[in-house]
């Protein structure tokens, strides 16, 4: 596909899916899940193997309300944030991912697509998408997906999942 044909401005009307539209995962660990634990998701993730995998356990955010857990893989993170219950907004044990960034390696993919291949790969899962300079978006329930690429190859150079507060 000729990239340059693609929508070129981020207008949500565009390009937003419900959670239950499309399952995103991240190397295979579905990203809308509440039943985190570290052992799960690395073994569920396939992380074990990777020695440089760094964890930061629990840490207390108490001026959120609730717990975060990083992981970095070399230039890679990921965090996991604990869920409020709602009305009465009490941290309620379950977590779920809140956020990723992959910037290198093949390591880790979301649905299959890793650094470095073609952008045709997201047009081969999202059927509407939102585009402005070198960056594909797509909205996912109330989380924003985002690939960067460079446009003279159409390859991916990275690709961020960000849940909106």
């Amino acid at each position: 596909m000729n990239i340059a044909v693609a929508q070129n401005s981020i207008n949500p009307d565009n390009c937003t899916y419900a959670e239950s539209d499309v399952t995103l995962t991240l190397n295979g660990w579905d990203v809308s899940r509440t039943d985190y634990d570290h052992y799960s998701f690395i073994n569920t993730a396939r992380l074990r193997q990777y020695t440089n995998l760094e964890y930061s356990g629990e840490k207390d955010t108490a001026e959120f309300g609730y717990p975060w857990f990083y992981y970095k893989l070399n230039n890679n993170f990921i965090q996991f944030a604990g869920l409020l219950d709602t009305p009465n907004f009490n941290y309620s044990g379950r977590k779920k991912l809140f956020s990723f960034k992959i910037n290198s390696g093949t390591e880790l993919n979301l649905n299959n697509i890793e650094i470095g291949d073609s952008t045709q790969e997201i047009f081969n899962l999202f059927s509407n998408y939102c585009m402005e300079d070198d960056m594909i978006v797509v909205f996912h329930g109330y989380s924003t997906v985002s690939f960067e690429f460079n446009p003279s190859t159409d390859t991916i150079e990275s690709i961020a999942y960000d849940t909106q507060l």
